[in-house]
């Protein structure tokens, strides 16, 4: 903040940041249900669709099991080196090794939409996302979103249904970069488009060891919002994991942001 020379006394708010970055799920839109049980169902909901196009009778407890293991084997594999498997490659990769066959990419499609569509009607809106957006839109901030996401196409429907693409310079989404948060080369791209300095960024997002962790090694400040962290304990796995601010509510952003050294 600078004082107004015209009218001493008078404080002129200045922003400390340019880039606002956005993580999506649990940051701007929330999940309602059981993660575990709508899981299962969005398996089974592939089956069908894939019964269809290899013109055979698969069975559906099989698959789901075969799937079933090969998402958990991807969720390990993601967190020791950050490198992201689409969902794409995952199902290609299970349908060659069990059912030894190769599916062109609309028929890879066909399936994946099946188990995507399910999941995205269980994701809410924030309702206070579009305000906030809104706001810090017209005070001149670049906004950009990094989503660590295994199928690009699921985001960006669902960045179409809430509305929310138009807000956003620049959309990262790890399926496409091959790298999930915290791993420096998804940040470093966000920094490349902007071509702003590190300095000049904030990230804000929900989980502490990709969004808090991920911002601060590309030299970012960060914001942690625990509104829809579940439960936000649970994140606090490692004490070196602290981040710059903290809000609950995404209707507190515009006024921390413009108070960053004040703001309590």
């Amino acid at each position: 903040m600078l004082e107004n020379l015209e009218n001493p006394g008078e404080i002129i708010q200045t922003k400390k940041f340019k880039v606002i970055l956005f993580d999506l799920g649990s940051t701007l839109v929330f999940f309602e249900g059981n993660w575990d049980k709508v899981l299962d169902e969005a398996i089974c909901k592939m089956v069908p669709v894939l019964s269809n196009i290899l013109k055979k009778n698969i069975l559906e407890h099989e698959f789901h099991s075969l799937y079933k293991k090969a998402l958990t084997q991807y969720y390990i594999n993601r967190d020791i080196d950050y490198t992201e498997l689409s969902a794409q490659k995952l199902l290609g990769n299970l349908l060659k090794a069990r059912f030894h066959t190769s599916l062109p990419d609309e028929d890879i499609t066909l399936v994946l939409d099946e188990f995507y569509s399910y999941t995205r009607s269980h994701w809410i809106l924030d309702q206070e996302t579009l305000p906030a957006l809104q706001k810090l839109h017209s005070q001149g901030y670049r906004l950009g979103l990094i989503s660590n996401a295994a199928y690009a196409p699921d985001v960006m429907k669902q960045l179409k249904n809430f509305k929310l693409s138009a807000f956003f310079d620049q959309i990262l989404i790890s399926a496409d970069v091959g790298y999930r948060k915290p791993h420096h080369i998804i940040f470093q791209k966000a920094i490349e488009f902007f071509g702003k300095a590190p300095l000049d960024f904030v990230m804000i997002g929900d989980t502490l060891s990709a969004d808090i962790i991920g911002a601060r090694k590309a030299g970012m400040s960060n914001v942690w919002i625990n509104r829809w962290a579940s439960p936000p304990s649970a994140h606090y796995r490692d004490d070196a994991i602290i981040p710059d601010r903290i809000i609950s509510s995404l209707s507190k952003l515009p006024d921390l942001l413009m108070n960053w050294n004040t703001f309590e």
